[in-house]
């Protein structure tokens, strides 16, 4: 090698060098970008979404204070029904950690307010009811939940009951198919009886032929073939045998799922049996009329 194309290639290599120096500097610079932008986006989101539980915080602050302001209006006629209420509102604020979710003086000032006031507004309506029925709330509240869960219970029985219906109306094809499940089975047997026939008759036909003596040969072979040909028929038939055992199997299992429907929503409020969802469900109806507004003007919503 020459010492010009040495010096020549020495400064190819040096230019490929400081080329891939360079792209590898716009490539980190690319992807330096690219994360800031990502950032960028994520910020801008923590931010939007930060606002809008802030805007969603100051609204529920108005609304509830509001709500509060119902409650007093209307405890002079429905007093036990406005402090549930109040005790709701008390429950509710805690389970939404309001105070905690601000970031503005001025709203955590307005919300240690409202706080202030469902306390004081619950004190006073207890204050006023010194009579009040012991467990009177709890009450209320189950008598809540159980006319929550009616509509469904309600609609789960109807179903019920229609299917029921209809199940009397196919008793026909319910005896129809257990009878039928009979003749299959005497089908079979029969069937299996001649074919077994037919197999030793055919042996000892072939028995009879190798042994040379075919005199009655004829008439065995006959039989056999007889046999297996009413073996065939009786199989054929048993097949041929009109059964629906589907409808009864899919109405047998629309039952079970309504049944086990009704079971996990007494599961779910702790009733132990239809009959004390009755009983509980008329005690809820004899709470809500005694203690629950019936006008709607009176509702605190």
């Amino acid at each position: 090698m020459s010492r010009k194309s040495s010096w020549v290639d020495i400064a190819n290599l040096g230019a490929q060098l400081y080329q891939g120096t360079q792209q590898a500097r716009v490539a980190d610079q690319l992807t330096q970008q690219s994360v800031s932008i990502i950032q960028q986006n994520q910020l801008l989101h923590q931010q939007d979404e930060a606002n809008k539980m802030m805007i969603e915080t100051r609204r529920y602050i108005v609304e509830t204070n509001r709500l509060i302001d119902k409650a007093e209006l209307v405890f002079e006629s429905y007093s036990v029904y406005s402090l549930y209420y109040l005790d709701y509102i008390k429950k509710d604020f805690g389970e939404r950690n309001v105070i905690n979710k601000l970031q503005d003086i001025n709203d955590i000032q307005h919300a240690h307010q409202l706080s202030d006031r469902i306390n004081q507004t619950l004190k006073s309506f207890s204050d006023r009811l010194p009579r009040m029925p012991p467990n009177i709330l709890a009450n209320l509240n189950t008598a809540i939940n159980i006319r929550s869960i009616s509509p469904s219970i309600d609609d789960l029985v109807i179903k019920i009951k229609k299917l029921g219906k209809k199940r009397e109306g196919h008793s026909d094809l319910i005896s129809e198919h257990l009878a039928n499940k009979k003749l299959k089975v005497i089908a079979s047997c029969t069937f299996t009886l001649l074919s077994f026939i037919g197999i030793i008759v055919s042996a000892s036909v072939l028995g009879g032929i190798s042994g040379g003596n075919g005199g009655g040969g004829s008439d065995l072979l006959l039989l056999a073939v007889l046999s297996t040909i009413l073996g065939i028929i009786t199989s054929l038939a048993s097949l041929s045998i009109d059964d629906k055992p589907i409808i009864v199997q899919f109405e047998l299992n629309e039952l079970k799922s309504f049944g086990l429907q009704i079971d996990t929503i007494f599961d779910n409020n702790g009733i132990t049996s239809f009959k004390n969802y009755q009983i509980e469900l008329g005690k809820s109806q004899t709470r809500l009329k005694q203690y629950f507004p019936q006008d709607e003007s009176y509702f605190i919503h």
